[in-house]
């Protein structure tokens, strides 16, 4: 819901409250408002001092799992994506404008949809929510990466997004 950390599930037919989920984190990102739902569950992002992604039951919101991400990577999480029994979430040191130059730079997990355990994590590329897409994971950071869905993390490509010009005003040529 729009200006509070409540996540609130409406009957589609007609529009009446079936049940609400208070999340943890102080405040809502607009990421927050973009939820993967897959095999009956919700997966949530939740932010703040406690930075995790969230496993609920579609029907009733109770809670299945809730795997924490530490902060080390950042404490903002973007919303998730799942496919192929895998959750995917970027985490960021914030959602305005990164500072590359900064130690902080985010990563992408990789969870076990089922138990919520984290099956690979990449450090500094993420921040951004991932997509699924045929077959093939993509993170956008600076660049783009495809990698396969699978509990692995061997990306067979990357193609660079930012321009010189960008490099060049941020310092890093």
């Amino acid at each position: 819901a729009w200006g509070r950390s409540t996540l609130v599930a409406l009957n589609a037919a007609d529009g009446k409250e079936l049940w609400t989920k208070t999340l943890k984190a102080k405040g809502v990102y607009g990421g927050r408002c973009s939820l993967a739902v897959s095999d009956g569950r919700i997966y949530c992002p939740d932010g703040g001092d406690e930075p995790a992604v969230v496993a609920l039951d579609a029907k009733t919101g109770q809670e299945i799992w809730r795997r924490p991400l530490g902060i080390e990577d950042g404490p903002c999480v973007a919303a998730p994506c799942a496919a192929g029994g895998l959750v995917f979430a970027g985490t960021a040191p914030s959602f305005g404008l990164v500072n590359l130059k900064e130690k902080v730079q985010g990563s992408t997990v990789a969870l076990d949809a089922a138990t919520g355990e984290i099956k690979w994590r990449t450090k500094g590329i993420g921040g951004y929510r991932p997509v699924v897409s045929d077959g093939g994971l993509f993170i956008r950071d600076n660049a783009v990466v495809q990698a396969d869905v699978d509990v692995t993390f061997d990306p067979p490509w990357t193609q660079d997004l930012m321009s010189d010009a960008a490099r060049l005003q941020l310092g890093l040529m």
